[in-house]
């Protein structure tokens, strides 16, 4: 592997924790927020809530696990990574996710922290 490559990956991951973290906290969380707000005011039943919640699940998941690694394989494939290795791919997709796992989890204790 080259530095250049592993930086490289760093950088992608450490960018793509930031954002999905910005999209997770700002917009899935505050939808969230409102769609409880208007339950406890009555404007909607609990059918409707529940219904509200379960689209919300499923938008947080995709965004937890589906869109990091699809801006991966985007990266991969434009980046042109070259990990000199026959496996490549996988390395690459194996050091993404370590990097990305590592940097969402920083993010969000120094978020802790500054609160």
């Amino acid at each position: 592997m080259k530095n250049k490559e592993v930086i490289k990956t760093l950088f992608f991951s450490i960018f793509t924790a930031f954002i999905l973290r910005y999209i997770g906290v700002s917009i899935v969380w505050e939808s969230l927020k409102i769609t409880k707000d208007n339950f406890h005011k009555n404007l909607i039943d609990i059918t409707e809530y529940q219904k509200k919640i379960a689209q919300h699940l499923y938008l947080e998941i995709t965004v937890m696990f589906v869109l990091p690694f699809v801006a991966a394989i985007l990266f991969y494939f434009f980046a042109r990574i070259n990990l000199r290795s026959k496996y490549n791919f996988l390395i690459f997709i194996v050091l993404f996710t370590i990097l990305y796992s590592l940097s969402y989890i920083l993010i969000g204790y120094v978020n802790k922290l500054s609160n």
